[in-house]
């Protein structure tokens, strides 16, 4: 049977929070929604996996929303929005009377998909990085939200890589984004990122020989499948609280109080959504260049693609006529102030629309103590529809 620890037993299949190991539509039917499925493909032919948020019990007064889209950040999927109890993202929205869509990128483990291609047997199926994501992915969900729902435009809110996939996005096709979206919002904002942000993954891409050692191994994608090693890393955090805090400080919030502690927990049990190694290489190489980089083929290959034997910045500049807002966290360790301010330099004013720093870090928009950045992401909205 195993031996008992904090409620929870050892040596046994539910070591885990039971809620943790819920999935989706179990946590959503949990909190009072249906959480309709949709298959969108891509004009690539990847086959994304997306939720539909709908109330069991009919809201009162109801009024036509917007229709939002969340787009999840690095390595993650959809369980980032609805992992906090009734104080989840997503939940707060729907309550509100959104129409809430969440998208999980190609890779991840929903979206494990293709028309031709079979990702445990085409590494062709992991030729992508955060370009792909934003310019394609994004355009096919944007249009099935629409058609969907007849709405003329809609909402995107992108966390983290999930912001920096609407930037690229926005700044190689602006005109056709102006078309069809409301308002862009970028929680946690990551564009470049400076030496004086994210020291955990600084130190990463320093360990040559690792990867190095990866390289070796012809990885393509990261997803790890080894539940055993999800349970011990939860129960290691279970057993020592104070775990917790130390990576957050050092990986992604540098002040973790802020966080609903049980909620991180649950984040981090199901975070590893899964990714391609070609999109690590490119935030490895954004973070080498201190740049906003495409992605770097190597100079033979660059100058076919880009005609510059090194690959061009992912100018902001370029962007024009969508409106974007900005929520930041004062003690976010990966999207610091100094690289906020840097991507904000190059946003129009005509397309900065709302700028707010919050007492939160990185993944604090998921699961802080206090949501009420929620009420200001609700009120841009409704002025934006």
């Amino acid at each position: 049977m195993g031996a008992a620890y904090g409620g929870y037993k050892l040596g046994e299949h539910y070591i885990v929070d039971p809620e943790a190991k819920m999935d989706v539509v179990e946590r959503c039917r949990k909190y009072g929604f249906k959480a309709e499925k949709y298959f969108v493909e891509t004009d690539d032919h990847y086959i994304l996996q997306v939720f539909r948020l709908i109330p069991e019990t009919e809201l009162p007064n109801p009024i036509k929303k917007p229709s939002l889209i969340l787009q999840h950040g690095f390595d993650d999927s959809c369980f980032c929005w609805v992992s906090h109890k009734e104080k989840s993202p997503a939940f707060l929205l729907a309550n509100k009377g959104y129409d809430v869509w969440m998208n999980n990128s190609r890779g991840n483990i929903f979206s494990r998909l293709h028309r031709y291609l079979d990702p445990e047997a085409d590494p062709e199926f992991w030729d992508y990085s955060l370009e792909e994501m934003g310019m394609v992915d994004s355009k096919a969900v944007i249009k099935h939200v629409k058609q969907q729902t007849g709405h003329d435009k809609v909402t995107f809110v992108g966390q983290s890589q999930g912001s920096a996939q609407m930037f690229y996005a926005l700044s190689r096709d602006s005109e056709w984004f102006r078309e069809h979206l409301n308002l862009f919002v970028a929680l946690a904002p990551v564009t470049r990122v400076s030496r004086d942000s994210f020291p955990f993954y600084q130190k990463l891409i320093k360990r040559k020989s690792l990867l190095r050692f990866l390289d070796w191994l012809e990885m393509t994608d990261l997803y790890n499948k080894d539940t055993v090693l999800m349970n011990m890393a939860y129960l290691l955090a279970r057993v020592w609280p104070g775990f917790v805090n130390k990576a957050q400080r050092f990986i992604h919030d540098g002040v973790p109080e802020v966080n609903d502690h049980e909620s991180v927990l649950r984040f981090w049990y199901r975070h590893q959504g899964g990714n391609s190694y070609k999109n690590l290489m490119h935030w490895k190489q954004v973070l080498q260049k201190e740049r906003f980089v495409r992605f770097d083929y190597g100079e033979k290959i660059n100058m076919i693609k880009y005609g510059t034997p090194s690959p061009p910045d992912i100018d902001l500049t370029r962007i024009h006529s969508v409106p974007i807002a900005l929520f930041c966290g004062n003690y976010d360790v990966i999207s610091s102030k100094f690289d906020v301010d840097w991507t904000k330099s190059k946003l129009s004013k005509d397309c900065l629309v709302f700028h707010q720093n919050y007492d939160y870090g990185h993944i604090s928009f998921n699961c802080a103590k206090d949501m009420s950045y929620i009420d200001d992401l609700c009120k841009l909205i409704d002025a934006h529809q």
